[in-house]
């Protein structure tokens, strides 16, 4: 179908994590093990405007999430424009719901996301940087009863992909991340990805 796009996302091994609030809990995931895989779809139903749709799958490693891995949604819409050759700017407006797991449902999450990258055709390397702001717009609910407030997070990251050839990248990130969602954290990650 024109226009339209599958695609899986985010499969991974996790080799190390550290989490400041853990200690020595033994709910507390173990930090390595297989992350699950997102099923996505995207439709273009203008040139500059795209509807996405992500279905997040409870498969993860207990080692990594711990008891808790819902069943999740995300909506979005996308907007991408190209202000001069090879120089892209792209924003989202999403929303996050996760159905109920281990009698806990997170609230309804907003986010709010832009970033702009730049090609250089030439050596196949696009740096980049954007940031997001997520926000709680319902509370969390524990055993059916309200946990937790209208929290907030914003992150800001920083980074590059370079293609090896038309079927295979590498892209890397430098992240930054403040809130009371997630915490105050730095992390670097990596990924190769491939293109069909």
């Amino acid at each position: 179908m024109q226009n339209f796009e599958l695609s899986l996302q985010n499969i991974g091994y996790q080799i190390w994590n550290e989490e400041d609030n853990c200690d020595d809990t033994k709910s507390c995931p173990d930090n390595d093990g297989f992350k699950a895989l997102t099923v996505g779809a995207r439709y273009q139903f203008m040139p500059i405007l795209i509807g996405a749709l992500d279905i997040q799958l409870p498969l993860n490693s207990e080692d990594v999430v711990g008891d808790y891995d819902p069943f999740g949604l995300y909506a979005a819409i996308q907007y991408t424009q190209e202000f001069v050759p090879n120089l892209w700017f792209g924003s989202e407006l999403g929303f996050d719901w996760k159905f109920e797991d281990e009698k806990f449902e997170e609230g309804l999450k907003m986010t709010i996301q832009a970033e702009i990258d730049y090609t250089i055709t030439s050596i196949g390397l696009t740096p980049w940087f954007g940031f997001e702001f997520d926000k709680k717009l319902t509370e969390n609910k524990d055993d059916g009863h309200d946990v937790g407030g209208d929290d907030n997070q914003i992150t800001f990251w920083i980074g590059a992909g370079y293609d090896i050839n038309p079927m295979f990248t590498v892209k890397a990130n430098l992240i930054f991340s403040n809130g009371d969602l997630d915490g105050d954290y730095t992390a670097i990650n990596g990924k190769l990805a491939i293109n069909f």
